[in-house]
C-alpha cells in the first residue's frame, strides 16, 4: 500500500498526465478551479428535462405538500424542467406518479413544484391536486435549503459550478486538497480532491472525484462520515453542442451501515439545451392568491399571499 506522499505525487503524475492545465507549477487544485470557472463563463444559460425516479425507505410518515417523498418503501417518478441562467436557477417539477400510480389516485402529495434560487433568496411553491390553496415558502440569506435540490439535481449545480454548491452546503471550499486517502488507477484517469466541513465537525469529509481529461468534469461526490460512506453521487457525461453535460447520475444515502442504501435517486437527461435565450420570468416565482406562504424573513412564520 503506497504512502501519502506516493499517493499525492500519483495524483499530480495523473493530472499532469492528462490535464493540459495543470501541466508546469500549478497545482492541481488551482488548475480545476480554472477549469470550472471557464466552464461556467462559457454556460450563460441552461435548459434540462430531467427524468428522475427517487425510492426511499423512511419511516412511514405521511407524503405532505412540504415532504413529498416522506413515505416509506416508495418510489416516486417525475420530470423535471431545470433552467440556469446567469446565477439563477429555476426548477418545475411536476410529481406524476408513485409506486407506478399517479400521485392524485391517493389523495395525496402535489401536482407541481416550483423553486427559484439564486445566491440570496430561494421561493417555492406547491400546488395540491386537490382544492386546497398551495403551499409556498420562501428563505433567504443566499443558500437554498435541502428541499430546493429536489430529485438529484444536485448532479447539474456540481457541473455548473461545483465550488458555489459546495460552498452553499457548509464546505470549506479554501481548503480543498487533492486526496491522500484515494487511490487513482491509470486506467480511471480520475483525481480525487477532499473538503472538510467549514464549522465543526472533523469526522466527516467531502471527496470530490474529477476527470481531468475532460476539464475537470466532476463524476463522483462522496459524504465519508469517520471513513464511512454516509452518501454518494455519481455523474455520467455526454456531448451536447459539442460540450460535455451530464447525461445521468444516481445518488444513494445510507444508514449507519453504509452496506444497502436507504434511499437511490436516478436522474436521466431527457433534453438538453445550452446557451439559449430564457424568459427572465421564468426565474421571478410569484405566489398565487390564497398561498399560505412559511418564511424565514418574517417575524410571523406563516401568511397569506395577496
Amino acid at each position: 500500500m503506497p504512502d501519502t506522499a506516493a499517493r499525492l505525487a500519483c495524483v499530480a503524475a495523473l493530472a499532469t498526465a492528462f490535464c493540459p492545465a495543470a501541466q508546469g507549477s500549478e497545482p492541481i487544485e488551482a488548475a480545476a478551479r480554472r477549469q470550472w470557472s471557464q466552464r461556467r463563463a462559457e454556460l450563460e444559460s441552461v435548459h434540462f428535462t430531467i427524468r428522475a425516479d427517487h425510492a426511499r425507505q423512511g419511516d412511514a410518515r405521511p407524503a405532505t405538500p412540504d415532504d413529498p417523498f416522506a413515505t416509506s418503501h416508495t418510489t416516486d417518478s417525475s420530470t423535471i424542467d431545470y433552467y440556469y441562467h446567469a446565477g439563477r436557477f429555476s426548477i418545475d417539477q411536476l410529481f406524476h406518479a408513485r409506486d407506478g400510480q399517479r400521485v392524485e389516485d391517493h389523495g395525496r402529495g402535489v401536482r407541481r413544484l416550483q423553486v427559484a434560487f439564486d445566491q440570496q433568496s430561494t421561493r417555492a411553491l406547491w400546488t395540491p391536486y386537490s382544492d386546497q390553496p398551495p403551499t409556498g415558502r420562501e428563505h433567504r440569506g443566499g443558500q437554498p435549503p435541502g428541499w430546493a435540490n429536489v430529485a438529484g439535481v444536485m448532479a447539474v449545480r456540481l457541473w455548473l459550478a461545483p465550488m458555489a454548491v459546495l460552498r452553499q452546503q457548509g464546505w470549506d471550499v479554501r481548503r480543498m486538497r487533492a486526496s491522500p486517502a484515494a487511490e487513482p488507477l491509470p486506467e480511471s484517469r480520475l483525481v480525487a480532491f477532499d473538503f472538510p466541513r467549514r464549522h465543526g465537525d472533523r469526522d466527516t469529509v467531502g471527496r470530490l472525484s474529477v476527470d481531468p481529461a475532460r476539464g475537470c468534469l466532476p463524476v463522483r461526490w462522496v459524504v465519508l462520515h469517520r471513513g464511512q460512506t454516509r452518501s454518494s453521487l455519481d455523474i455520467a457525461y455526454a456531448l451536447t453542442n459539442e460540450r460535455w453535460a451530464p447525461s445521468d447520475w444516481t445518488r444513494h444515502r445510507f444508514d449507519r451501515s453504509a452496506d444497502t442504501p436507504t434511499e437511490t435517486v436516478t436522474g436521466r437527461v431527457e433534453q438538453a439545451r445550452l446557451n439559449l435565450e430564457i424568459d427572465s420570468e421564468q426565474f421571478a416565482l410569484r405566489f398565487p392568491a390564497s398561498t399560505r406562504v412559511t418564511s424565514t424573513a418574517d417575524a410571523s412564520p406563516t401568511r397569506s399571499a395577496e
